[in-house]
């Protein structure tokens, strides 16, 4: 019987030079049908952080309510 391993990476989001003036742009819902959330899409101070993902993550879920 053979075996695999999985393997993956992990990357996070930082602020390029003009990237924060794209996040509002980038973040605004298609249609009201597809939503963008994640650290990348937080507009605070801790961007590319979980809380950042977990923040932007409960403000998009309040768009959608």
């Amino acid at each position: 019987m053979g075996c695999f391993f999985l393997q993956h990476t992990t990357a996070y989001a930082y602020p390029t030079v003009h990237g924060r003036q794209a996040v509002p742009f980038v973040s605004q819902a298609v249609k009201d049908t597809i939503y963008f959330a994640g650290e990348a899409f937080y507009e605070g101070a801790a961007m590319g952080t979980v809380e950042a993902a977990l923040q932007n993550g409960k403000e998009v879920a309040a768009k959608m309510a």
